[in-house]
């Protein structure tokens, strides 16, 4: 968990992607997914680093080995599959698929805040100011016990961007 918040930031922060690309791919060199207990192989966080890295051939690649491993321990993982999908549909220009896809992650998730960056970006991508703006004030207002682990990476940004499509109004 601390080496992927440590790459997105190298990613979001720095404009590094090769940076945290080493660092990810290092990591799993070390430990393999398969050396990891299949409860807590982290294929949905990896799938979303990769897509958000432009990797969409190992973002999909991790997102089906995740519905492996899930069938394996016989659960499922709605609303954190589809942040999954959503954030690869985003990364493939598949718009209308990412907005839906996150949305519904939004509304299910028990984390009621950590999809929301990703849900505003996408309505950026689509065009819909307004409702990223909406989102981001969303993800700024809402409390949450553990936003320390989403606001690591994603408060400062969100805040400068919010401020850019408020200074665009």
């Amino acid at each position: 968990f601390g080496l992927l918040q440590l790459a997105k930031l190298h990613v979001r922060y720095r404009n590094e992607p090769a940076m945290a690309l080493a660092l990810v791919d290092s990591a799993l060199a070390a430990t393999p997914l398969d050396s990891v207990l299949p409860g807590d192989r982290p294929y949905d966080e990896l799938a979303r680093f990769y897509a958000s890295v432009g990797h969409l051939t190992r973002a999909r690649d991790l997102l089906a080995a995740a519905a492996v491993n899930d069938s394996v321990l016989a659960r499922t993982l709605g609303p954190e599959r589809a942040w999954t999908r959503g954030i690869i549909a985003r990364a493939e220009g598949r718009v209308a698929d990412a907005e839906r896809e996150l949305r519904q992650a939004g509304e299910a998730l028990v984390c009621t805040m950590c999809v929301l960056p990703d849900l505003a970006r996408a309505y950026e991508g689509a065009g819909k100011p307004g409702a990223a703006v909406a989102v981001y004030e969303r993800y700024l207002t809402t409390p949450w016990f553990f936003r320390y682990e989403a606001d690591a990476v994603e408060l400062g940004w969100a805040m400068k961007r919010l401020a850019e499509l408020y200074d665009a109004r």
